[in-house]
């Protein structure tokens, strides 16, 4: 029975790697220069949100959140200074999103609606370093990140 169960695992997870794999290979791309501007813009929001520059973090929200919000709302919302931050990161896998809507619904308190120029999924690994020192790492997790009038802006929520 063990040996069993074993063989099934084996072959789980060997089927499980190839269509991870696979579908990598497959994901949707974005253009290169528009890859090379979002790695960009990734890179400089965990550099941010990292020394708790929250202003600088700000400005890579939605400009509708940018518009609405406050800074002090979202450093409070990530911990503030007592809260996590990244102290590392990599950006594992761009794929564009062809069937996302390319428009985005006017926030609480701007009447605007966005066009959203592009779509793309940032797959990413990232270690968290709390006040205490201790640590913790996130494995592949995504985030949306929308392209708007020629930036990309972090869109943690589903889009």
């Amino acid at each position: 029975m063990i040996a069993f169960r074993a063989t099934i695992l084996a072959i789980f997870t060997s089927v499980s790697l190839t269509l991870a794999a696979h579908a990598g290979a497959n994901a949707p791309r974005l253009p290169s220069e528009q890859e090379a501007a979002l790695r960009a813009r990734v890179n400089s929001l965990y550099t941010a949100w990292g020394s708790q520059h929250w202003r600088a973090m700000f400005k890579h929200l939605l400009p509708g959140d940018q518009k609405c919000g406050r800074v002090s709302e979202l450093a409070d919302e990530l911990g503030g200074e007592s809260g996590e931050r990244p102290v590392g990161w990599q950006i594992l896998q761009v794929r564009a999103d062809p069937e996302s809507p390319h428009h985005k619904e006017p926030s609480d308190c701007s009447q605007k609606v966005w066009k959203i120029d592009a779509v793309a999924w940032v797959q990413m690994s990232a270690t968290f370093e709390n006040q205490d020192g201790s640590r913790s790492v996130r494995e592949n997790f995504e985030n949306a990140w929308l392209l708007i009038d020629g930036k990309w802006y972090w869109s943690p929520s589903e889009v």
